[in-house]
């Protein structure tokens, strides 16, 4: 029997989740499309999701969730899937918000137990001097600044990289053992809330 994916958010978003079929061969250009599918709302009720979120599951043809390691070394090739599935549960968390602006991927990574969290925090700083980071938007931003800065989410330590398209921002931080990136400054907030931090 195929392993039921199980959120990591502690609260239920308030739109309906959705699957979407992992692809068999994972690359940027058909994960992207897969999440703008999902994302996409009905035009009548874009107004009113504005400030919600939706979870997104990818499953594999069996019905087993796909794993974070090959779903995020895909879309950001940076990364090798070995190394991140030595750091990450396989099961992970995606979800899209919503604001005036657009749908704003994020992803939510948990540490495996015994992972040292300054290990993987020295391994996912190379997301800063990546050059596919466009691939976890739905439409690529334009205008990146020149370097990545010292933010927060709450009371907690975050880093994030502004863009001249309205909206569109990439930032992470580690909230208690997981790793939350989000495209949106609002939508990092957002999901910290739904995970209870």
């Amino acid at each position: 029997a195929p392993i039921a994916h199980v959120s990591l958010f502690a609260t239920e978003p308030s739109l309906p989740s959705a699957s979407v079929p992992a692809p068999d061969a994972a690359d940027a250009a058909s994960l992207r499309a897969l999440i703008a599918t999902a994302a996409e709302l009905p035009e009548a009720e874009r107004a009113a999701a504005n400030g919600s979120v939706r979870e997104i599951a990818f499953l594999n043809a069996d019905g087993n969730p796909a794993s974070f390691s090959r779903i995020f070394s895909a879309l950001i090739p940076d990364f090798d899937a070995a190394t991140l599935d030595a750091l990450f549960e396989q099961d992970f968390t995606s979800f899209a918000y919503y604001d005036a602006d657009g749908a704003w991927p994020g992803y939510v990574a948990k540490l495996k137990a015994g992972v040292s969290e300054t290990a993987a925090q020295n391994q996912i700083a190379k997301l800063e001097q990546s050059q596919s980071l466009a691939n976890l938007y739905v439409t690529p931003p334009a205008g990146a600044a020149s370097a990545f800065k010292d933010g927060s989410v709450g009371a907690r330590p975050a880093r994030y990289l502004s863009f001249a398209t309205k909206g569109a921002s990439l930032n992470y931080a580690w909230l208690n053992n997981h790793l939350v990136i989000s495209t949106s400054y609002n939508g990092m907030k957002a999901a910290s809330t739904l995970l209870g931090f």
